[in-house]
């Protein structure tokens, strides 16, 4: 009698021994993998200052676009030289330069390689750089391409614009031994050191319909907002996927997941 009540006894206890076994796995415990929770805890806030920060290129970008257009619809000014406004439209009477000028290299239009045409244009006592547009490229690289080069006065209309300056391109100045000269990008510094006078800090891009104007097709902004908004989306995921694979690797969430299965 006391045997079998003993072994009953035994039973209960291996029954709540099990019972208690299996209440903790089924709990969220967590084991940690210090190496994988130090790269963790060292890579998620840079991913997710990356996905703020292009989160507010997407906003400046959006805003700078929004300006451009709001000032493409106001009425030209008269350019007045230094007093002239960034972004905005002038009107400007004058006579080109046409034994000097320059070449921009690789710029493209419509899948299609070429350069864009800038010349100084004499506007009373200044001189003013204008960028005339895109043309296709030669063959070769030491053909220059034909160009009309416009004699008389003339009455352009454009937008005025400051020149972006790349801290990826470094450019020198070389002895000017024949024009064009050919640049990577506007440095109005290096071009006047180039024609030998000195030349306005700003750009005037040519309206599609002015005059001397070649194919124009202007974008105030190199890249859209929307793709930027993409790129803040994809370092969100790939801080989403890192706190996934933190969990999964440190917790019996994947055991648990199972169970309830």
């Amino acid at each position: 009698m006391f045997v079998s009540v003993g072994a009953a006894g035994g039973c209960k206890e291996r029954e709540s021994g099990t019972e208690h076994s299996m209440s903790n796995t089924m709990r969220l415990q967590f084991q940690l993998n210090w190496k994988l929770s130090l790269f963790s805890f060292a890579l998620l806030p840079i991913l997710l200052s990356l996905g703020v920060w292009q989160l507010s290129r997407a906003q400046q970008k959006q805003t700078l676009q929004e300006s451009w257009q709001h000032q493409q619809a106001l009425p030209a000014l008269p350019y007045r030289g230094d007093t002239a406004f960034q972004n905005r439209r002038y009107v400007v009477s004058g006579q080109f330069v046409t034994d000097r000028y320059w070449l921009l290299e690789n710029r493209m239009l419509d899948s299609k390689l070429g350069y864009e045409v800038l010349m100084a244009f004499r506007v009373g006592e200044h001189l003013l750089l204008v960028n005339r547009g895109w043309v296709a490229a030669g063959q070769y690289r030491q053909d220059s391409p034909q160009l009309v080069l416009p004699v008389a006065e003339q009455r352009l209309s454009g937008t005025l614009k400051q020149p972006s300056d790349s801290r990826f391109i470094e450019q020198s100045y070389q002895p000017v031994t024949q024009w064009p000269q050919r640049l990577l990008e506007v440095d109005t510094a290096l071009m006047a050191s180039q024609f030998g006078e000195p030349l306005a800090a700003h750009i005037l891009l040519l309206d599609p319909d002015s005059p001397t104007a070649l194919a124009v097709n202007w974008q105030p902004i190199n890249m859209s907002p929307a793709k930027h908004t993409g790129y803040a989306v994809q370092w969100f995921a790939m801080a989403l996927a890192l706190t996934v694979l933190w969990c999964i690797t440190n917790t019996n969430i994947l055991m648990l997941i199972r169970r309830q299965r």
